[in-house]
């Protein structure tokens, strides 16, 4: 396969890398009641995702509770719009999301905008599912005319590294060291 692959999927382009098709195809062929919806059109899911986030990070952020991470969440009400958060979901069981912010923390370099808050629940990690959600959030991305997209990491750097994302630079989350990548996008 030479060049993008295009999949629809929830009324949204994504392109996914030639390296990304086998185990993204894989992924929507073994999971077919799987899709990527806005959060805002499933509020049922703001305490879960909130719990989920800040068992993930609450240690990388000062000042952050459970409650904190739920309105900021409840703030993504827009669809096609920054902030926004894409969940995946099967059937009504959610299985993750991410995020598009315009800032992710506030110690870090004044970039924009940001993917962020990247979760699977364990039992679906490593199934091409989070590559394809980050491909959701790219092309959401692209739909609203951004160049360049950022992320931060403590521990995923060569997942992102293998999909695309380049070393922007080093930086530290309330102590813990980790890096910023980011991602050019080409216009349609």
């Amino acid at each position: 396969v030479e060049g993008p692959v295009r999949q629809r999927h929830d009324q949204t382009e994504i392109r996914i890398r030639p390296g990304d098709l086998p185990q993204v195809m894989r992924t929507l062929h073994d999971e077919p009641d799987l899709r990527f919806e806005y959060l805002a059109d499933h509020p049922e899911h703001l305490p879960t995702l909130a719990r989920w986030h800040h068992q993930e990070w609450g240690g990388q952020a000062r000042d952050w509770p459970v409650e904190v991470a739920q309105a900021e969440r409840a703030s993504h009400r827009q669809r096609s719009a920054i902030p926004t958060t894409i969940i995946a979901l099967e059937g009504e069981m959610l299985l993750g999301s991410a995020s598009l912010l315009v800032e992710d923390m506030p110690d870090f370099p004044p970039l924009a905008p940001w993917l962020a808050s990247v979760y699977l629940i364990p039992e679906r990690r490593c199934r091409g599912l989070g590559t394809a959600l980050v491909r959701r959030v790219i092309a959401e991305a692209r739909r609203l005319g951004v160049g360049r997209l950022y992320l931060f990491s403590t521990g995923a750097v060569p997942f992102y590294v293998a999909r695309g994302w380049q070393p922007w630079g080093p930086a530290m989350a309330a102590g813990i060291p980790g890096q910023i990548l980011y991602f050019d996008l080409t216009p349609d």
